[in-house]
């Protein structure tokens, strides 16, 4: 039986906090991408076009881990 049906999981509490606190840090980092101007890499300051390139490179890999997950993912109509 899938134990995430009845709201158990594998994973601990301090685990899934640990998760939410690294999303919003991936959330974070994408709102200053898109709308600070003072932001470096390796002291020096990012152009609008290089943090637009580290944006959409940040996107493009979030949404290549969730296709990896999709992929790899049991079908759950076969798992009773």
């Amino acid at each position: 039986m899938n134990n995430n049906l009845l709201g158990r999981t594998d994973e601990s509490e301090e685990e899934l906090t640990l998760a939410t606190c690294y999303g919003r840090k991936v959330d974070i980092l994408k709102h200053s991408l898109n709308n600070s101007k003072y932001l470096t890499l390796e002291q020096i300051p990012l152009s609008a076009k290089e943090r637009e390139t580290l944006l959409i490179s940040l996107e493009f890999g979030i949404e290549l881990v969730k296709r990896m997950r999709r992929k790899h993912e049991p079908n759950e109509d076969t798992n009773d």
